[in-house]
């Protein structure tokens, strides 16, 4: 006999299937009887778990059992195995009844779920392809209504949760090819459905989306308006709240991502360029004279720094809105900002697919992974993606859209001729026209007569170039003693501007001269200083420490550059260069100023970094062991913070810049600042979990110590390091660089770093799963902290040393270690672990057999409130799933859904998954409460 399979969705079939000749033949078993064929179904329903003979006695006949029901289950039993030849054996007496076993495959209910599991896992990672194979697979092993020839069995539970089950397939796969852009396809499917469910509103939410999509988007709100009048008619209800807004989503035709900088307030003089952009997009989206998804549409716009590239984009890009309903997003490749590399393809990747709503933990490696996950996110959307200021083609083309429906519209410095398929062309400068125009209207009112005799001269002395007209305008709009021809007679003094056009930056600094020119010597000196700003955007009082002013004084002069417009405040107290007049700033301050006042500026900007940095570390990270700074240098004083969020905000606000200013103290000769900045930073590193950026900080500042022969920041960043790389995974690499800097530390004595240094050891071990090393340094680690009278920083390898116990399976072990561990953060200034030792506490004694489920409840509440009170979002999502587990385990479903539900909430708001398994969890019980079964 060759394999067996029993199908329960549909009506109760078995088959046979056997090899002949290289053919599989299926043949039907008979079942003869009602009642055998309802003890075989309800066996099945339950494979591989006993089914108590009083169970059955009762789907049977619905009697007492006695020991004539017992005898004609025997009877019955006899007979199906010898019904089932070859297979007999699978039925089996097992007390309190029988039960039959099954292989994988040979049973449709568990090929049904097996195929479900694995739709939902590739929907989680965004696998759409993947899940939408699996969803059909399921869906085809349904062949009706599950044991329709079954009445015995129709009303229970289980049977009635399969139709729940199949319709959540349905709904999964309708997800997934909306995902895959098959909006077209989809509509006639989901008009039946919707049709035969009018009440199912997920699936009326799945037509109006596909309708939508289709450019069809009176037929979606015609959709809308038949739900809510069934709805109404039926239970006095109105649709749900998911509903409801992508009802109003779709009334305004709203995207749901628009990351377009503000559009140019006086754009003018482009009517051309825009029109072809804007009729490429339109042909792309039109097809058959149906608004759907089309062609792919690329669009590269090159040009001379400074003639409108990105404000044309940005213009273009606002009048898309209606054609790129899913987004329009937007990102600065930096391929032209000096000293600043530009954004490689992985990193601006990355920050496109975190703008599509995909977590840090679920985005790729790699660029090649990301690239493709950009393409998976992208399909079945119309999403307009714009790339400012790139560098080449070989940066833009992996972030290319390569799917139906969306656009790229590129703008840079130079052409890229080399792009297949892109529409490309270079944007000139203004016509004569349009300059005049342009610097009549921004001059302001009656600041300049549209007769003046100069107006054209000063016209072609700008170059017609947009840039270099606002900056002019501007003058004449601040300064009323400025006229059309005096700016004019200055510019042309200054002499051999365009005329003398090497590349696109030359050009323009001649421009930039004149305007230098008209500003006060405190503001030409504060230009020359901000052009050795590391970074892209500073605040004021990073520019104070540069210029040694006061606050007032530093934003008195700041307003004064952006009035002139050669500075830009995208946010109030925020500013930031063009990067042309970044560059000409540059070329200022090493034209102008000294090597040594360069060099103090730059010192008295990174102390400034430094010792900011540093107090606020103190204050987010109590526990923090501090770090010894030089003497001040400058007049500003740090900022002052006092609590642990705005400690966080300003950090999260800085961190480019300080990135930028560690590169920056190794190039300009600062290498104490090179070592001392990372170390400052570093308990921001941890609070923020952004492990890229240790493993960087980590190896500059370790060079940086080197070159000047301090040995304590040498093993200050060798400890760092060897962090940073356990985190990047490379765990031999990271032992290596801690038993060094454990060495070193034994060498000068140093008893306390010698501590950390085995605790940050056991780490590494324990990722390496090397857990007897782990532990072993681990408990060193805790032995010498003991002896030093330092306990408090004992905490953290107690926790590490309980984590290797429990991968060991000593799960009793790490106990008393852990409740040692509450005691130290209750009584000390590790309270900061204080939460988190009580969560690892609840997780270890949920470990133990049996598990104290009552105890780990009451340790996770607890850790819930101090979570709470010190703003620890992260912590307080995990406490609240854990607390959820432990209702559940003790039978409270609905506290543990309520627990469940408010833990992802949290967890959404971070932008983190939840663990898997309090995810299924909270799924199960959803589904559960939805079929009414839970509390």
């Amino acid at each position: 006999m060759g394999s067996i399979r029993f199908s329960l969705l549909g009506a109760l079939r078995v088959t046979t299937t056997a090899d002949t000749n290289g053919t599989a033949d299926a043949t039907e078993i008979e079942i003869r009887g009602k009642v055998r064929q309802t003890l075989l179904a309800a066996l099945l329903l339950q494979a591989g778990t006993v089914v108590s003979l009083d169970r059955l006695v009762d789907l049977l006949w619905t009697v007492e059992r006695d020991h004539r029901s017992d005898a004609r289950i025997y009877n019955q039993i006899t007979r199906l195995r010898q019904a089932l030849p070859g297979a007999g054996d699978r039925v089996r007496a097992v007390p309190p009844g029988y039960l039959i076993e099954v292989e994988p495959g040979e049973l449709d209910l568990h090929v049904f779920a097996d195929h479900n599991a694995a739709a939902r896992a590739a929907a989680a990672n965004g696998d759409w392809g993947t899940a939408s194979r699996h969803y059909s697979a399921a869906l085809k092993l349904w062949r009706g209504a599950p044991l329709a020839d079954i009445p015995a069995l129709a009303g229970l539970p289980e049977v009635l949760r399969l139709d729940e089950e199949r319709w959540a397939a349905v709904l999964g796969r309708g997800e997934a090819e909306l995902n895959l852009g098959k909006h077209v396809e989809l509509i006639p499917e989901l008009r039946g459905l919707a049709k035969a469910e009018p009440e199912r509103e997920p699936l009326h939410r799945q037509l109006m989306l596909a309708l939508y999509r289709s450019g069809r988007r009176g037929e979606a709100l015609d959709v809308y308006r038949a739900l809510s009048r069934t709805l109404d008619e039926r239970f006095a209800l109105e649709p749900g709240a998911e509903t409801r807004e992508l009802h109003e989503r779709i009334l305004r035709d709203d995207s749901a991502r628009n990351q377009l900088p503000a559009d140019t307030r006086l754009f003018t003089g482009r009517e051309s360029e825009v029109d072809r952009l804007l009729a490429l997009a339109k042909t792309a989206a039109e097809q058959d004279g149906i608004r759907s998804p089309g062609a792919v549409s690329i669009s590269a716009v090159d040009g001379l720094g400074g003639v409108g590239k990105s404000a044309l984009a940005v213009h273009v890009a606002h009048q898309l809105g209606g054609l790129f309903p899913d987004g329009r997003l937007f990102i600065d490749l930096r391929g032209h900002t000096r000293d600043l590399e530009p954004l490689d393809p992985h990193a601006a990747l990355g920050y496109l697919l975190r703008s599509l709503d995909l977590s840090e933990q679920h985005i790729a490696a790699d660029a090649a992974g990301r690239a493709v996950q950009l393409q998976e996110r992208l399909t079945g959307t119309r999403t307009l993606v714009v790339l400012d200021n790139a560098e080449s083609a070989e940066q833009v083309r992996p972030l290319l859209p390569e799917v139906p429906g969306c656009m790229a519209l590129i703008t840079s410095r130079a052409r890229l001729a080399d792009l297949r398929g892109a529409y490309a062309f270079r944007l000139d400068v203004l016509p004569v026209a349009a300059a005049r125009d342009l610097l009549y209207v921004a001059a302001g009112k009656n600041r300049i007569q549209t007769d003046d005799p100069a107006l054209d001269d000063l016209v072609e002395l700008c170059g017609r170039i947009p840039l270099a007209l606002r900056i002019i305008a501007a003058r004449l709009r601040h300064d009323p003693s400025l006229s059309v021809a005096s700016l004019a007679a200055l510019l042309r003094a200054e002499g051999g501007r365009l005329r003398n056009l090497r590349d696109d930056e030359r050009g323009l600094t001649d421009i930039f001269e004149s305007s230098y020119a008209a500003l006060s010597e405190t503001c030409r000196r504060a230009l020359r200083l901000l052009g050795l700003m590391p970074g892209i955007e500073f605040g004021a009082h990073a520019a104070a420490a540069a210029f040694d002013l006061e606050p007032a004084e530093t934003a008195e002069v700041l307003g004064s550059l952006v009035a002139h417009s050669l500075l830009m405040e995208p946010n109030p107290g925020r500013y930031r260069f063009h990067d042309l007049m970044r560059l000409y700033a540059r070329e200022l301050a090493e034209r102008d100023e000294s090597g040594p006042t360069r060099h103090e500026a730059m010192e008295r900007l990174l102390y400034w970094f430094a010792a900011t940095t540093r107090d606020a570390a103190t204050v987010a990270h109590p526990i923090w062991q501090g770090q010894e700074l030089p003497p001040r240098v400058g007049s500003a004083s740090p900022l002052l913070m006092t609590e642990v969020q705005q400690a966080l905000d300003w950090y999260d606000l800085e961190r480019e810049n300080l990135l930028a200013a560690v590169s920056a103290a190794e190039r300009e000769g600062l290498p104490t600042y090179g070592w001392l900045l990372p170390v400052v930073m570093w308990p921001f590193t941890e609070l923020r979990g952004i492990a890229g950026d240790r493993l960087v900080l980590a190896e500059i500042g370790l060079r940086c110590a080197e070159a000047v022969q301090d040995t304590a920041g040498r093993n200050l960043m060798l400890r760092c390091k060897s962090t940073a790389l356990a985190e990047a995974g490379r765990f031999d690499d990271a032992i290596d660089a801690g038993q060094l800097s454990l060495k070193y530390a034994r060498q000068d004595g140093d008893q306390l770093e010698e501590a950390r240094l085995l605790s940050n050891l056991n780490t590494s071990y324990h990722r390496a799963q090397r857990f007897d090393e782990a532990l072993d340094h681990g408990q060193q680690a805790l032995r010498l902290f003991e002896a030093l009278g330092r306990e408090d920083l004992g905490v953290v390898p107690r926790i590490n040393v309980a984590a290797s116990l429990n991968s060991s399976g000593r799960a009793a072990d790490a106990v008393p270690i852990l409740r040692k561990a509450v005691d130290l953060s209750r009584q000390s200034a590790a309270r900061v672990y204080l939460g988190s030792t009580l969560v690892q506490l609840a997780g270890t004694l949920n470990r133990l057999d049996p598990p104290d489920n009552v105890g780990a409840e009451a340790l996770c509440r607890e850790s819930l409130t101090e979570f709470v009170s010190s703003g620890n979002l992260h912590g307080e999502a995990q406490a609240l799933a854990q607390i959820g587990m432990s209702c559940l385990a003790t039978g409270r479903s609905a506290e543990a859904l309520d627990h469940l539900r408010a833990s992802k909430r949290i967890a959404d708001e971070l932008g983190i998954p939840l663990f898997h398994t309090y995810r299924d969890t909270l799924e199960q019980l959803e589904k559960d409460a939805a079929a009414g079964s839970a509390p």
